[in-house]
């Protein structure tokens, strides 16, 4: 059993998600890997600040290092530290921050760092943090509750975001971007093929590729 890490420093922070071999399997499948057994509040707001700052914080760290982070910081079967962001200890105030620093993510490390290859074409020679960026929104795990009130004002800020990432000049994060959408079609049906056709139109000159899959994603025909 390694540490059980909690009220950490940022840095200390980074070094526990990120400052790992890459290695298969992961370092945190390891039975005497440190564990994360802070508050709600305090994961909440260091991935928050995490995203926030990931143009500059996340620099040390290479693009493989930060994909086998982000899928433990991310995935349920991995962890679940991306949990806190529902758990009902954390103010609604640092749950929306969180998500809306999700932008800043894509904008200042995924847009900058991710090659221009399509993951769901299985393009050759992908930037290993292709694979997180494509799987981000499959992987969130909050999201898809439109009939209770509370978490479908949370869905509405999720779809807000993921709009948002489809004005990023990059074909990772649109991608990216349309999986979610085109997975949250089933959820809301009414509102997710807007969201797609207007990015259509505003991108026309984007490759033929891209735009068939935002063709799928407007009828949830996604992989």
């Amino acid at each position: 059993m390694g540490r059980k890490l909690q009220n950490v420093t940022f840095e200390q922070w980074l070094d526990f998600a990120f400052n790992h071999p890459v290695t298969k399997p992961a370092w945190h499948w390891a039975d005497d890997a440190d564990l994360w057994a802070g508050s709600a509040t305090e994961m909440v707001d260091l991935l928050t600040r995490t995203f926030l700052d990931s143009g500059t914080a996340l620099q040390s760290f290479s693009d493989a290092q930060l994909n086998q982070g982000f899928w433990y910081l991310i995935s349920v079967p991995c962890s679940d530290i991306a949990c806190s962001i529902t758990n009902g200890r954390v103010s609604n105030h640092a749950r929306i921050d969180c998500v809306k620093a999700i932008v800043n993510l894509f904008r200042d490390c995924f847009a900058l760092r991710c090659s221009n290859h399509l993951s769901h074409l299985d393009e050759a020679g992908a930037n290993p943090l292709n694979s997180i960026c494509y799987m981000w929104w499959d992987l969130f795990p909050v999201f898809g509750k439109p009939k209770e009130p509370k978490w479908a004002e949370f869905d509405s800020l999720i779809l807000e975001v993921m709009g948002r990432v489809l004005d990023l000049d990059s074909d990772a994060c649109r991608e990216a971007a349309l999986h979610g959408l085109g997975e949250s079609h089933c959820y809301y049906p009414d509102r997710t093929p807007a969201i797609v056709e207007n990015f259509i139109w505003k991108h026309r000159h984007i490759r033929d590729s891209l735009r068939n899959y935002a063709y799928a994603a407007m009828h949830g025909d996604v992989l």
